[in-house]
C-alpha cells in the first residue's frame, strides 16, 4: 500500500525527512550520500546567553544538584567528553563491501524492489547500504528479511522506511558505538491489530522486528538525557532553568513532568512542547536555560525538598508504529466515578486497543545495541512479549546488548522487558506515558543487569490483565528518577 502522512503533529525529525521528494530517485546507480557536515553534529554544551539575557530572573534562590535535597547529594549525570559528540570512527555505512540498494546489479532479478506491500529478502552473502534515494518514502514494504550472513546497512542521511516488519537473522546497521549518525532514520512498522489478538507461538509475530541476529543503532548523542528544575515553574513561564548542562537543540521535544498529586490517564500535569532556545546562564556555570514555544499551564515545583525533572524525549533515529494503525480506538470516556468515594479514575476497560511496532532480541546469539534512538507508539497492549523493546532469553549474551540514551514514550505495553538476559544494561534512558509497568524484569532470575540514571512518568498500570499473561497492575505514581 502507498502511505503519505501529514507533516502536522509528527515527532522531531519527521518533519525534515518529509523534505525529500517521496518518489526521489537516485540520479546514478553509483551514487551515494554525502557525509553530513560536522556542524549538525550535536554541539557538546549549548550557547553562552549573552547580556541583556533573554530570559527573566529566577524568582528565589537557585538550586543546583549540591543542594537539591534535604537528606542526601544526589549524583550528577557525568559528563560525556566534547570529542564524544563530533569525533566518528570505523562507520558502518562507510565500508568499502557495501552494495547499493538501488543497484540493480545488487538484486539477484536485476530489478530494485520497490512495490508496495512486497516482501524483500536482502540478497545472501551481501551488505547492503540504503541511501537517502534509495526507498520511495511513500509507501509500505511487506517484510524484509535479512539472513545470517548478510547486513542492511543505512547511510548518515535523511531516510525513511516504513514496513509492516523485519526479520534480522543477519545485521542491521544505523551507525555503531563509534559512529554515531546526526542525520534523521524514520523505521515505521504498519499493521493492524488481529482478531484474536492472542499469540500462541512466540515464532508468531506481527508488526516489528525480530532479531535472531544483530540490531545497532546510534543516533546522534544528547546529554543530560534529563535534569531538575532550578526553579519554580509557574504558569504563563515559557522561559526554565535546568540544573544540569544539556546540549539540546531548538525544534526537539521536552517533557516536564508533574508535581501534582495525581498522575493517572484522566488527570495528569505533565506537559510538552518543542524548545525554541537552549542557553548556557553563564560561562562558569552548569546551569542551562531553555524557552518553550509555548507557556506552561501548571505549576511545577522546585524546593530544597523535590524538583520536577524536564526530559529531553526527541532523537534522530526514530522507531514507531504507524500513526494510522496503532492508536487505540477505545479511549472514551476517560475517566469513570466511585459514587462511594465520590472520586474519578482511569476507566479499567479503556486503552486496550493500542497496536504498534515491536523490537525482540531474542536467542542467546542475538544483539540489540541502541543509544540514542526514540521509540515512539510502541508496544501492544496485553499482547505478551509485544514490547517496545525485549530482550527475550539471550541468556549470558546479554552482556553485548544495551538501551540507552534514548526515549521511550506514547507505549502502549511497558517499556524495556528482559527476561532470562543477564548482564544487560539500560542507561540514562527517558520514558513517558506508558501503558503498564516500565522497566520488567520478566520472571525475576536474572542477575547482573543494569538499570540506572532513568526517568520515567505517567506510567499507566491500571489496565485489565487477559489470563495469559503476568499481571500488569502497579500503584500510581508521579514521576520517578534513578541516581
Amino acid at each position: 500500500m502507498r502511505f503519505r502522512a501529514s507533516v502536522a503533529g509528527r515527532v522531531w525529525g519527521a518533519v525534515l525527512l518529509a523534505a525529500a521528494a517521496a518518489d526521489a530517485q537516485c540520479p546514478t546507480a553509483t551514487f551515494r550520500d554525502a557525509e553530513p557536515d560536522a556542524l549538525l553534529a550535536p554541539a557538546p554544551l549549548a550557547p553562552l546567553a549573552q547580556a541583556p539575557f533573554p530570559f527573566p530572573m529566577w524568582r528565589s534562590s537557585l538550586i543546583t544538584p549540591f543542594n537539591a535535597s534535604e537528606i542526601a547529594t544526589l549524583p550528577i549525570q557525568p559528563r560525556f567528553p566534547d570529542a564524544a559528540f563530533a569525533s566518528r570512527a570505523n562507520c558502518p555505512h562507510l565500508s568499502s563491501d557495501l552494495l547499493l540498494w538501488h543497484d540493480p546489479s545488487t538484486w539477484p532479478n536485476g530489478v530494485v524492489p520497490a512495490t508496495p506491500g512486497a516482501d524483500v529478502t536482502i540478497p545472501p552473502n551481501t551488505r547492503v547500504l540504503v541511501s537517502s534515494c534509495s526507498i520511495p518514502s511513500d509507501f509500505v514494504f511487506g517484510v524484509i528479511t535479512v539472513p545470517s550472513n548478510s547486513s542492511l546497512v543505512f547511510a548518515d542521511a535523511n531516510i525513511s522506511l516504513h514496513t509492516s516488519g523485519m526479520k534480522v537473522f543477519g545485521h542491521v546497521v544505523a551507525g555503531s558505538e563509534t559512529c554515531r549518525l546526526w542525520s534523521h532514520l524514520n523505521i515505521t512498522f504498519h499493521g493492524t491489530r488481529p482478531q484474536p489478538t492472542a499469540i500462541s507461538d512466540a515464532f508468531e509475530w506481527t508488526k516489528g522486528a525480530w532479531v535472531t541476529g544483530t540490531l545497532d543503532l546510534h543516533g546522534a548523542l544528547y546529554s543530560s538525557t534529563w535534569s531538575r528544575i532550578a526553579a519554580d515553574v509557574r504558569p504563563g513561564d515559557s522561559w526554565i532553568f535546568l540544573q544540569e548542562s544539556v546540549n539540546w537543540q531548538p525544534g526537539q521535544r521536552v517533557l516536564i513532568t508533574t508535581t501534582s498529586y495525581k498522575d493517572a490517564r484522566d488527570y495528569h500535569e505533565n506537559e510538552i512542547f518543542a524548545l525554541k532556545a537552549v542557553l548556557r546562564v553563564s560561562a562558569d556555570s552548569s546551569m542551562t536555560a531553555i524557552q518553550l514555544d509555548g507557556a506552561v499551564r501548571y505549576r511545577h515545583y522546585a524546593g530544597k525538598e523535590y524538583q520536577a525533572e524536564v526530559a529531553l524525549l526527541s532523537r534522530n533515529i526514530v522507531v514507531q508504529g504507524s500513526e494510522l494503525d496503532s492508536e487505540p480506538t477505545d479511549t472514551s470516556p476517560l475517566s469513570c466515578t466511585d459514587n462511594q468515594i465520590f472520586s474519578s479514575y482511569a476507566c479499567g476497560d479503556k486503552f486496550l486497543t493500542g497496536y504498534g511496532g515491536h523490537l525482540m532480541i531474542m536467542g542467546e546469539a542475538a544483539t540489540g545495541r541502541l543509544s540514542g534512538v526514540q521509540l515512539y507508539r510502541m508496544g501492544q497492549t496485553n499482547v505478551l512479549g509485544r514490547y517496545p523493546i525485549h530482550f527475550h532469553q539471550v541468556g549470558e549474551g546479554g552482556s553485548r546488548s544495551f538501551v540507552q540514551d534514548s526515549s521511550i514514550w506514547h507505549s502502549f505495553y511497558r517499556c524495556v522487558s528482559i527476561h532470562g538476559t543477564n548482564s544487560s544494561r539500560v542507561s540514562r534512558n527517558v520514558a513517558h506515558d506508558v501503558s503498564g509497568f516500565c522497566y520488567y524484569l520478566e520472571d525475576g532470575v536474572v542477575s547482573e543487569v543494569v538499570i540506572i540514571r532513568g526517568c520515567w512518568s505517567l506510567v499507566l498500570c491500571d489496565i485489565p490483565v487477559p489470563s495469559n499473561t503476568w499481571p500488569s497492575k502497579c500503584e500510581p505514581n508521579a514521576a520517578s528518577q534513578q541516581p
